[in-house]
């Protein structure tokens, strides 16, 4: 994955009924074009230029999409970003390199293996 786009819709501002139907419309194109889901981004192994064109696109046609309803669905947008990356680094979880056994007893683990 080269590049991740990031959409936040501002719900304090618009309401959950309004932002929710907006967010399903929105990932569920972006999945449908190739994007894969992490959490809150969506990740492609476009460039940053290819995905943002993409992300835009997907976007004006969501706004399309919900003008009949005279939704902007643009100022219901809060957050949108683009960005280039190499790998993410969830925070929430220890990194591989603070993780230390120092003592393995294999004895407690036997119950759960069948004696072949």
């Amino acid at each position: 994955m080269n590049s991740a786009i990031i959409i936040n819709l501002d719900y304090e501002r618009y309401g959950s009924k309004v932002c929710s139907r907006v967010w399903q419309e929105i990932e569920s194109r972006m999945l449908h074009a190739g994007f894969v889901k992490n959490k809150r981004l969506f990740l492609t192994n476009l460039a940053k230029d290819d995905a943002c064109q993409q992300a835009k696109g997907i976007v004006a046609v969501v706004e399309e999409l919900f003008a009949p309803e005279s939704i902007q669905v643009i100022d219901l947008i809060r957050e949108f970003y683009g960005l280039d990356y190499q790998n993410i680094h969830d925070l929430l979880t220890p990194s591989s390199e603070s993780i230390e056994v120092n003592f393995l007893d294999t004895g407690t683990f036997r119950a759960y293996f069948k004696k072949a």
